[in-house]
């Protein structure tokens, strides 16, 4: 009777946990939702968190947002998810590759641990310092103000984390049954297109999600966008970010957090809470007289 108390006790007390779990990683999204049907003066007064009792809900913001930003979002959306694809590919594509050899392979003048501690070191290494490097070889090339050029920037990062997940996984599957193949006369490459890639396949869709979730994240990523001088170039983030900017006052109102909620709406979950920090501005900054063009929207301090 005492082990079956205890066990119903383990039982909710795992359950309360998992509410309180569930309530703390929703509450942003609810934040974020709700802020987005208040208006300036409602946000500014108090805290409201229940609509309809607290404050009275309004589609002013969305109807803002789809009227005057629709092109702007619908193109910053297209660019996001073209950096995405794109740097997932990239990074997955090489670090499959080079997970592999790092796990079947045994190199001599650089040890694979060494290999390995070198791109995790890169998971350390400040992204700013990269800024202006990364700037210099895209001006050679002449790459600038291109989305080639953030994919580029964002594989570079996200590379690190793929090679040491794709690592780890050939290294747990059975070398015999490649061993079996060279036997039978395959090459290295058969053996692992033909028998190691289908078996690490579910490995290959984790690392693929989980990329894609630091690439949304990654300060490096926000820094390229931000500094994406087009219009054509900038994604959601970016464009969120500077169409929330004003000269020298940031005004607080609903329409960036409506806007927040269509641009955020297609990434995880993960993802999302690591941008709602923006959300909470509206994008009604326009260009002062006698500035146009896609560099006018980084107004200079007055």
């Amino acid at each position: 009777m005492a082990t079956h108390k205890g066990s119903r006790l383990g039982n909710i007390l795992t359950w309360v946990v998992i509410i309180i779990a569930v309530c703390w990683a929703a509450f942003p999204f609810y934040w974020a939702i709700i802020t987005s049907f208040k208006t300036p003066s409602v946000i500014l007064s108090k805290p409201s968190l229940i609509p309809f009792l607290q404050f009275t809900p309004t589609l002013a913001n969305w109807k803002a947002e789809f009227t005057n930003r629709l092109p702007e979002i619908a193109r910053a959306l297209r660019n996001s998810l073209i950096l995405s694809v794109g740097a997932t590919t990239i990074a997955v594509f090489l670090g499959t590759l080079a997970g592999y050899g790092l796990a079947r392979f045994q190199y001599r003048r650089w040890k694979n641990s060494s290999m390995a501690t070198w791109f995790l070191s890169q998971r350390f290494l400040p992204p700013v310092v990269t800024i202006i490097p990364f700037f210099l070889v895209m001006q050679a090339l002449k790459l600038t103000d291109s989305l080639l050029a953030l994919i580029l920037a964002n594989a570079t990062f996200t590379l690190p984390f793929t090679v040491l997940i794709m690592r780890d996984v050939f290294k747990d599957l059975p070398i015999e049954m490649e061993e079996s193949a060279y036997v039978d006369g395959a090459s290295h490459w058969q053996a692992f297109w033909h028998i190691a890639l289908p078996l690490s396949a579910p490995a290959i869709a984790a690392a693929d999600l989980l990329t894609a979730c630091i690439d949304g994240v990654s300060d490096t990523a926000k820094a390229a966008r931000l500094r994406a001088a087009s219009a054509d170039v900038r994604d959601e983030q970016g464009a969120l970010a500077l169409g929330e900017v004003a000269v020298g006052v940031v005004q607080i109102g609903g329409g960036g957090q409506a806007g927040a909620v269509v641009a955020h709406g297609r990434r995880p979950p993960s993802v999302t809470f690591g941008h709602l920090g923006i959300a909470s501005c509206t994008p009604s900054y326009k260009p002062p007289v006698g500035r146009s063009g896609p560099s006018s929207s980084l107004p200079s301090s007055p």
